[in-house]
């Protein structure tokens, strides 16, 4: 879940003035949903993200580290861990479940967003369609990523 922007209210003072706070007080307790397009970028797919971040997420090169950044953007760290690109169960450990897939809009978006970057640069859309397929490996790893860094705090 990426983190709100709440503004506290205005305190009086016992001297009778208004003192407004210094800065804003970041605070996951609201919704998405409250994102407005005039906040945030909307990627398609119902997909809407902070301006600011898109700012620094489209700003990033390469392919791979362009998704990642994004997927930890739209979904979180906190997400990704307790997710898997299909929702299917892995065949590497035969005792775990299988974790929910990632929201198929979401990745779509991820993709789209790829799209545009990759045509903006002037690539053909023969080479954009083969860097595409690519999206779900990027999103794979940076999930095997973050349990991988999980498991390294844990010693």
């Amino acid at each position: 879940m990426i983190p709100k922007i709440k503004r506290k209210e205005p305190q009086t003072s016992s001297a009778g003035h208004t003192q407004l706070p210094q800065q804003p007080v970041l605070g996951p307790e609201e919704p998405e949903e409250e994102l407005r397009h005039s906040d945030g970028k909307d990627l398609g797919y119902g997909v809407m993200i902070p301006t600011k971040k898109w700012d620094i997420v489209r700003r990033v090169e390469g392919d791979s580290k362009f998704c990642k950044s994004l997927a930890v953007v739209i979904w979180g760290t906190t997400v990704l861990k307790q997710r898997s690109v299909t929702g299917m169960k892995c065949n590497a450990k035969k005792a775990a479940e299988a974790k929910p897939p990632l929201t198929p809009e979401k990745v779509s978006a991820i993709k789209e967003c790829l799209s545009q970057k990759l045509k903006e640069r002037g690539h053909t859309s023969e080479e954009i369609n083969k860097r595409l397929l690519s999206v779900r490996k990027y999103l794979a790893e940076k999930i095997s990523d973050i349990n991988r860094i999980k498991t390294v705090i844990a010693f």
